[in-house]
Formats: C-alpha cells, sequence, structure tokens
C-alpha cells in the first residue's frame, strides 16, 4: 500500500480552480479480495462533469489516474464510475466496473467494485477529506 501523499503526486495534472478533491480512507478488507483499496483520490471537475481516480488497484495494472465519469450528482449524492482492463492469474484480460458514491449529507463513500460474469459484488464504506 502507498500514502495519500503518493496518491496525490500521482495525479500528474494541475487541478483546475472548480475542481474538488476527494481523499478517501475506505473500510476495505480482506473479503473483497484486494478489489477494493484502503484510499482512493477523485478530482472531480464539475464544470467538465469529469473524474480523475487512483487507488491501488489502478496503480498496479495502469500506473497512472483513470478518468472516470460523473454518473450521478443530485443535492443528495455524487456517484462516480470507472472500469479497470485487469488480467487474471492466467493471463486473460477482463474489465472490473467499479462505482463510487459520495453522500453529501453524512459525508460518507461507498465503493463498490463489480467482477464481470459474478452475480456478487464487493463494496466498502469509508469517509472523505473534501479539498
Amino acid at each position: 500500500m502507498f500514502r495519500v501523499a503518493t496518491l496525490l503526486a500521482a495525479l500528474s495534472f494541475a487541478a483546475p480552480a472548480h475542481a474538488t478533491v476527494y481523499d478517501c480512507k475506505i473500510n476495505a478488507d480482506s473479503g473483497d479480495q484486494g478489489w477494493i483499496s484502503k484510499d482512493y483520490v477523485f478530482d472531480h471537475d464539475s464544470t467538465a462533469n469529469s473524474v480523475s481516480v487512483v487507488d491501488d488497484v489502478i496503480r498496479y495494472f495502469l500506473k497512472k489516474p483513470l478518468a472516470g465519469k460523473v454518473s450521478d450528482d443530485t443535492s443528495r449524492k455524487l456517484v462516480f464510475s470507472w472500469t479497470v482492463q485487469a488480467k487474471d492469474d492466467r493471463g486473460n484480460l477482463f474489465a472490473m466496473q467499479y462505482r463510487a458514491a459520495w453522500f453529501k449529507g453524512p459525508k460518507t463513500m461507498t465503493v463498490t467494485a463489480i467482477p464481470p460474469g459474478y452475480a456478487n459484488n464487493f463494496d466498502a464504506r469509508g469517509t472523505c477529506t473534501v479539498k
């Protein structure tokens, strides 16, 4: 695992003045098989309606932040989604789908990983510092 400072440094671009950074600590455990990280950084540009995401999974497979999508933005929640192209133990490619929901009232984040072809999902909750 790496520290949040490393995550922030991985965002190799200057954040626009209208960007909000969510620096999140997620209560991930071994039940998620490593697909949900303990640290996430979301760089949300509300003007462009875009988000950049970085976590341990993205750094492992892609080595740089990943562009995601703003799926929903209401008075109650802000939802990001992204897909990580990964390889399994046999070298087969697959796409792990992710969804993160920031609940504005209680200021909590839920991260869900959706493995392709399986009925189960991995999810964990945590809190974020908003910058």
